[in-house]
């Protein structure tokens, strides 16, 4: 015979001690991931493949962009920087900002102010991620 609807719900009501799959250290105030999320070499993977993501755009542009196509390309790497370490938000915001050469509406992609502005993630990435 099944339990009683109260009995269920008086079990579910009672916490659990065990840890959870999410947080196999039991702390229940999510303090175990922020810790985690505090570390650089966790956000290393998701850098990394940001950095290949930007580094591959540019080829989309072809030898005749436009500006509304830069345009278009800043704005993906101003959306990538939400997915970035903190820490890293003003690099990608100067990277997204090197997209087109002066003067605005050229349409004229910017290798060299490009290839510069990536310096500084690639240095954090040299600095957290790279083996020894």
């Amino acid at each position: 015979m099944p339990a009683s609807p109260s009995a269920e719900a008086a079990r579910s009501a009672v916490p659990s001690t065990e840890p959870s799959p999410a947080d196999p250290t039991g702390r229940t105030d999510g303090s175990a991931e922020a810790e985690a999320a505090s570390d650089p070499s966790d956000h290393c993977v998701m850098v990394a493949g940001g950095v290949t993501t930007v580094m591959l755009a540019p080829l989309s542009l072809g030898p005749s962009s436009t500006h509304q196509q830069l345009v278009v390309l800043e704005q993906q790497i101003l959306d990538l920087r939400e997915k970035m370490p903190a820490e890293l938000s003003d690099d990608f915001t100067a990277l997204a900002h090197t997209m087109e050469a002066p003067p605005e509406g050229s349409g004229t992609f910017d290798e060299v102010a490009f290839r510069q502005a990536i310096l500084p993630v690639e240095d954090w990435l040299d600095r957290h991620c790279a083996t020894r």
